[in-house]
């Protein structure tokens, strides 16, 4: 009893400590909060401020640019007429934003304007206002402003009208441009005060002002009847509630900033200030927002910072005194959470080892669902474990909408044993994957069978290298039969060419006419004993291995090589070689092996393309690799799945040897070659080589 009263004044004294802490803990977030808060309100200004002199800015600079456009037109009549359409667009699609658009002459006469019925105060001859007489004088644009202390504001924007002289009839001091008048534009200030202005708000009681270079106010929705009257002069009516103007002093040279500032009698502002620069004049505009604002905002944040403390401190109150009526279970509650931290170690142990496993496992219900796969599973299908879980396995390894025939999970529910089976499964992209599994039964405390297990080995590789296997046995089969037959027809072809030479040292005695015809006849002869013999060539080269010689080289210097060989016959067949070379690193290589690959690639796309074309050769190092990539712009291949097929071609006159023979010279190389081909738009062969074979 004496310990339980211990334990209440020592948890009633750090309570009250904490109580006391807590306090001065929100006293410094208050502050720190204010501060804060102010600083990021004020930066939210001025980029409210940047944004709208940026808006005002880019729109002078739009009429301007549109009207050094209608400007630079001519006075040539059939341009006039469209000068004046010109005009009259401009004017349709800013009228919401200009009073007034015309052109007027050298002698300040107004020639065509929009609208087109006179407005109040548009001027006949213009040739004595002040601007007229600057353009005339200085041929440059410029922004006249006229809006101190009138009723109708005027903001005109002028571009000069020039053109070039005939300079063979002026004198050297006399060349230059002429003046031929002006075109103008006046716009409502007005309405661009009301798009840029007046509809700004910060905060909820917070607008935006304007006022120019000179101090003159153009905008201000506390102060209406200071509108386009200067602050600094104006029957010193401003000075009742301004003690300084220094922070209007820094907006009218141009400053930007954002700071507090009050007035007599008024409370505390934050104001953020931008200039808009206009060609030859300055405005600056404000926003102006009250301080209170943003301490209301820190107020509430403090209110509900000191109700969740009230809350923490009431809960931590309860519950410390209800610790002390239960402290007899406070072993128990050790115990299970002891017990469930080792749970959650051997649940995430079981998980590493479960993702760990580099063959593929699956978890299947007897709704033949998937419940849970690992990484290695996934990855088999190229997928991530969300996109497998859920989906019916045999949608997901078969394609199909109905179940399979024999079915491993129902064969495994259904004896209880676990079952095998060799199975060919089917990817997204449709590529064929083959698999060893296993189906074992996974039961719950009971026994009962609950889910099936199935161990996926992947046997792609192994597939791919038997069938790679079973060929070379096959070839090397063939290569014993082919040596056999090489020797069997090289004998009676070289028996063949001797009677054909014998024969024409017969035929060169009789008559002119039908020796020449023998001669071609025996020449036709020999082509074909020729391409005979290259044909039980390039049979032999590819029934038994090649003999490589490897030494160090570029592959840059192989393919140059083989280009100048070719240069001539593609200039013939009008073809446009294009070389994009990139700096590959120097590879053990059979530089002829390679030269040999090239030239049959580059060959077959030179006749791909008997009508012209371009012929693009590209090299580069990607990943440890290098990359080498022969690009027609031909005929295209239809059906290319067999073109590395021996015997297989394309071309009426093919062996069916040049690719496949190309084919192991890559895979003796360690490398692959792969293509892509569209009929009518070419095709690409793309050759990879490992730098360190």
């Amino acid at each position: 009893m004496k310990k339980s009263k211990k334990q209440i004044i020592l948890l009633t004294l750090i309570l009250i400590g904490f109580i006391s802490l807590v306090i001065v803990f929100a006293h410094s977030i208050y502050f720190n909060s204010k501060k804060s808060l102010a600083e990021q309100f004020s930066h939210q200004q001025l980029m409210l401020a940047n944004e709208i002199a940026k808006g005002i800015g880019n729109f002078f600079v739009e009429m301007e640019e549109k009207l050094e456009l209608l400007a630079s037109f001519s006075e040539a009549e059939q341009i006039k007429q469209e000068h004046i359409a010109q005009m009259k667009i401009f004017y349709e699609q800013e009228k919401g934003q200009i009073r007034f658009l015309g052109r007027i002459d050298r002698g300040g006469n107004l020639k065509y304007f929009f609208p087109e019925k006179v407005l109040d105060g548009i001027e006949k001859n213009y040739s004595k206002e002040a601007y007229f007489v600057k353009a005339k004088e200085t041929h440059l644009p410029f922004v006249s402003m006229d809006y101190q202390d009138i009723k109708r504001p005027k903001i005109v924007m002028i571009t000069p009208v020039t053109s070039k002289r005939d300079l063979s009839t002026k004198t050297i001091s006399d060349k230059g441009t002429d003046f031929d008048g002006i075109v103008m534009l006046e716009i409502r200030l007005d309405k661009l005060i009301e798009t840029f202005i007046l509809h700004i708000r910060s905060g909820k009681q917070g607008y935006a002002w304007l006022l120019d270079e000179k101090g003159v106010l153009l905008s201000h929705i506390k102060h209406p009847e200071m509108i386009n009257k200067n602050i600094f002069v104006s029957n010193g009516n401003c000075f009742t509630c301004h003690t300084s103007f220094a922070l209007e002093k820094k907006m009218i040279k141009g400053l930007s900033g954002a700071e507090k500032y009050s007035v007599k009698g008024g409370e505390e502002n934050f104001i953020a200030y931008a200039p808009i620069h206009l060609k030859n004049h300055l405005w600056s505009v404000g926003i102006v927002a009250p301080a209170s604002e943003v301490e209301e905002l820190v107020k509430v944040n403090l209110r509900n910072t000191l109700i969740l403390v009230i809350f923490i401190i009431s809960c931590f109150s309860a519950g410390a005194f209800l610790i002390i009526k239960i402290n007899e279970k406070r072993i128990l509650l050790e115990e299970k959470d002891k017990a469930a931290k080792e749970i959650f170690r051997v649940k995430t142990e079981l998980q590493a080892i479960f993702d760990g496993i580099t063959d593929g496992i699956a978890l299947i219900d007897s709704d033949l669902v998937i419940r849970n796969v690992n990484k290695a599973f996934a990855k088999f299908f190229n997928k991530t474990q969300e996109e497998i879980t859920g989906r019916k396995c045999h949608k997901e390894f078969k394609k199909r909408d109905n179940g399979c025939i024999p079915c491993l999970v129902e064969e495994t529910f259904k004896t209880g044993k676990p079952s095998f089976a060799e199975e060919t499964l089917e990817d997204d992209a449709g590529n064929k994957l083959y698999a060893d599994i296993t189906a074992f039964p996974l039961r719950n405390e009971k026994g009962e069978m609950v889910q099936i297990v199935e161990y996926v080995k992947d046997t792609t590789e192994q597939r791919k290298m038997k069938i790679q296997i079973e060929q070379s046995e096959r070839l090397a089969t063939i290569g014993t039969f082919a040596s056999g037959l090489a020797h069997e027809v090289r004998n009676p072809l070289n028996s063949i060419n001797l009677q054909l030479t014998l024969l024409e040292r017969r035929i060169s005695k009789i008559d002119a006419n039908v020796k020449d015809e023998t001669t071609k006849l025996i020449n036709i002869v020999r082509k074909e004993i020729s391409e005979l013999n290259r044909l039980v060539e390039d049979f032999l080269m590819l029934s038994r291995s090649a003999k490589m010689t490897f030494v160090k080289g570029d592959i840059n210097d192989v393919l140059e090589g083989v280009l100048k060989l070719i240069e001539l016959e593609a200039r013939v067949k009008g073809v446009l070689i294009t070389r994009n070379y990139n700096e590959v690193p120097q590879f053990l290589m059979d530089p002829g092996k390679l030269k040999e690959v090239f030239l049959n690639l580059i060959h077959n796309s030179l006749e791909a393309m008997p009508s012209g074309g371009k012929l693009v050769v590209s090299t580069y190092h990607d990943n440890g690799n290098a990359v080498i990539r022969v690009k027609d712009t031909g005929i295209g291949i239809k059906d290319g799945k067999k073109i590395f097929d021996v015997f297989y071609s394309t071309k009426d006159d093919g062996t069916g040897l040049g690719l496949p023979i190309a084919h192991r010279i890559i895979e003796d190389h360690r490398g692959a070659i792969d293509f892509e081909s569209k009929p009518g738009e070419g095709t690409i062969f793309t050759v990879i080589i490992p730098i360190k074979n």
